[in-house]
């Protein structure tokens, strides 16, 4: 079920059908869809393009207790290394990932947070 959710997921990105919301200009702060219209709003990656790192920003206090996955265009899960600056932000290392479009899900059982976030690795 897993898999074929994935699949559905990168399908939606790649066809390029607005279930996740793009950022038209790729300079600025990128957010994805979540279940609700206030998780959009409460969650953003950046920079994008990444070359290092990927913060990850939230409005309310929950960064500590979030589970962070990347996968790749494939679908494919990949290791991350998370560091934690505080309750609202997160750093995901993507120093290691070779060059291209990546997925970010991000998912909090506390607070029913659960979206998916595009970003770019230069």
């Amino acid at each position: 079920m897993k898999s074929l959710n994935l699949f559905i997921l990168f399908a939606v990105i790649v066809l390029g059908i607005p279930a996740l919301s793009q950022n038209p200009n790729p300079n600025s702060q990128l957010q994805g869809q979540g279940r609700h219209t206030d998780e959009v709003k409460a969650v953003k990656l950046y920079p994008n393009p990444a070359i290092e790192y990927v913060n990850v920003k939230f409005d309310v206090p929950q960064a500590k207790s979030s589970t962070f996955v990347i996968h790749n265009i494939l679908g494919s899960a990949l290791e991350t290394e998370v560091e934690f600056i505080d309750e609202f932000e997160a750093r995901i290392k993507v120093k290691d990932l070779s060059s291209g479009m990546y997925l970010m899900s991000i998912s909090n059982e506390h607070t029913g947070l659960k979206g998916a976030y595009k970003f770019i690795k230069k």
